[in-house]
């Protein structure tokens, strides 16, 4: 608990007004652990938090794209993202929860994929979410607990620079009633990047709302049919052969994947023999660690 800033425990904890509150966008990382076996996916790995206003600014596919570009700028997300010449690695992997700012199903997702795709340069862009009662099994959710702890008993006061509102509640001088949720998101951030979780850094920040997400411009019917494969829970955005559209091929996904995409679950079929795999179940095992994540 974090004495220094904590002001008063309340009775309950309904906001001061309309909107007051903070929304903070977590991001995780998941480092790969070198083992003399097998290279193994953890759960730990560096935490990045956005902290935004709910008055004065919004949680949407497009902040999502704003943070993942800022990403690349935070310290313990460089050796985890780029490569040692600064660029992003060439296959990205992201797996979400089912929100609509997030599901990868959704038009706006994959507009800010296409983007960040093209963008970074990419072989493979490929996203996920859990089937509905399992996003308790994202990874960012682990990190939500050590977060959520710091916040026990702590008020962050609403009026720092004096009270923005009136005797009803509602607003009566903006500039300070941004100036105050500033205030109260950059004392947050200070709290959560004091943490440290399974040995690796927290960095949270707060997200001024003019800091605005650039909206990237909304992809061609064309070019989508031939990059972009998605599914229920599932998307993926790969190159093509085409060097007048795609750039050179970064990494060797071409020779483990021949058909270009990540294929889908093999079904099998009953014969005389007994249940029957397809000869493509090979081709699955090979993939199968990849669509885990």
């Amino acid at each position: 608990m974090h004495l220094e800033h904590k002001v008063r425990l309340p009775d309950h904890d309904f906001a001061v007004a309309a909107r007051h509150k903070l929304i903070p966008s977590v991001y995780a990382a998941c480092v790969i652990n070198p083992d003399k076996f097998t290279d193994a996916v953890s759960y730990s790995g560096p935490t990045y938090i956005a902290i935004r206003s709910m008055k004065h600014d919004s949680s949407t596919a497009f902040t999502h794209g704003h943070d993942l570009e800022r990403l690349r700028s935070v310290d313990s997300f460089k050796t985890v993202m780029s490569t040692p010449d600064g660029q992003v690695k060439p296959i990205f992997i992201v797996a979400s929860d089912g929100g609509p700012d997030e599901n990868p199903r959704f038009p706006k997702p994959l507009q800010v994929a296409i983007a960040r795709f093209k963008t970074w340069n990419l072989d493979a862009y490929l996203t996920g979410t859990n089937a509905p009662h399992y996003s308790a099994y994202n990874r960012v959710e682990r990190r939500m607990a050590p977060l959520s702890r710091e916040l026990a008993g702590l008020v962050l006061p609403h009026d720092h620079f004096g009270s923005h509102l009136d005797a009803s509640g509602k607003t009566m001088d903006t500039e300070k009633e941004k100036l105050n949720f500033e205030k109260a998101g950059t004392t947050l951030a200070e709290i959560w990047s004091e943490l440290m979780i399974d040995n690796q850094d927290v960095f949270a920040e707060y997200i001024s709302p003019n800091d605005t997400a650039v909206t990237p411009d909304e992809p061609c019917a064309k070019w989508v049919a031939t990059h972009v494969r998605q599914s229920q829970y599932f998307m993926q955005i790969v190159k093509c052969d085409d060097c007048g559209c795609c750039q050179p091929w970064r990494s060797s996904w071409r020779t483990y994947f021949p058909q270009r995409f990540l294929p889908g679950p093999a079904v099998p079929s009953h014969s005389n023999e007994g249940l029957c795999v397809p000869e493509q179940a090979w081709y699955l095992q090979l993939s199968s660690p990849i669509l885990l994540l």
